[in-house]
């Protein structure tokens, strides 16, 4: 992130609140900043195995060789 201090501290505020709100929303998820992939901004990865519930439910599980 470049510009201004106060822009880039209110950026990191901004998106402090929004991990949060995920956070709180999706207990079940562990919800990262994704600093890989640039046009991704959440990484979510599931704490719970993967179950016939979730599956039909549209939860895709983990890809091979992903961590």
């Amino acid at each position: 992130m470049t510009g201004h201090p106060t822009e880039t501290a209110a950026n990191l505020d901004q998106e402090e609140r929004q991990l949060d709100a995920l956070r709180s929303t999706y207990p079940g998820w562990d919800i990262l900043i994704d600093h890989k992939n640039p046009g991704q901004r959440w990484v979510a990865e599931l704490h719970r195995p993967m179950t016939r519930q979730l599956a039909s439910a549209g939860v895709l599980p983990r890809p091979a060789g992903h961590q």
